[in-house]
C-alpha cells in the first residue's frame, strides 16, 4: 500500500507510469507530473479502467473508499464507469434546469426599467453595450429614457 510521502515523491518521466496500491487501484504519473486515481479491473470478461480522480484533490483514503465502492458495484454485475455517467448526466440535467429558472439579465433589465419606484435621472450612461443589447432591449431603453431622464437632463451612449 502507498503512503502519501512515496505519492508525493513520484518522480515524473517521459512517458505515463502506473504504481500499484493494491486490490487493482493504481496511481498513474503522467509526465505532466498529474496524478491520477485509476481502478483496473474486469467487466464482462474484458479489462477495464475506472477513473476515481486526481491526486491530491483525491487523498489515499478517499481513493480507497472510492475503489471499496466500485468493487461492491462490480460485485452486483454494475459498472461503476456507468453510475459515474449517470451521476454526471443527472448533474448537468439539474444544472440545465436551475439556469431555465434562471434571472437573466435581459429579464432584470426590462424589470427595471418598468419600476414605477424609480425617480427622474438628470444622467444616464450607457457605455459600450447599445451595440450588445437586444433590439427588445433597445426599445425597453428608449422607452425608459423618455420616461425617467429629467429635463435638461444628460443621456450618455458610447
Amino acid at each position: 500500500m502507498l503512503t502519501e510521502t512515496k505519492i508525493k515523491s513520484l518522480p515524473k518521466k517521459d512517458k505515463s507510469y502506473q504504481v500499484t496500491d493494491g486490490d487493482g487501484l493504481v496511481i498513474e504519473v503522467q509526465p505532466s507530473g498529474n496524478k491520477f486515481w485509476r481502478l483496473r479491473f474486469r467487466f464482462d470478461g474484458k479489462p477495464a479502467i475506472y477513473t476515481i480522480g486526481k491526486y491530491p484533490a483525491i487523498s489515499t483514503q478517499q481513493a480507497r473508499k472510492m475503489r471499496d465502492d466500485a468493487k461492491a458495484l462490480l460485485a452486483q454485475g454494475i459498472d461503476p464507469r456507468e453510475v459515474k455517467k449517470q451521476a454526471k448526466a443527472q448533474r448537468i440535467a439539474l444544472a440545465l434546469a436551475e439556469a431555465e429558472k434562471a434571472f437573466t439579465f435581459d429579464d432584470a433589465f426590462a424589470d427595471f426599467c418598468q419600476r414605477d419606484d424609480l425617480p427622474e435621472f438628470d444622467y444616464i450612461g450607457l457605455h459600450g453595450i447599445w451595440s450588445w443589447i437586444s433590439d427588445d432591449n433597445r426599445k425597453i431603453f428608449v422607452d425608459f429614457n423618455r420616461r425617467k431622464l429629467a429635463v435638461g437632463g444628460v443621456l450618455y451612449n458610447s
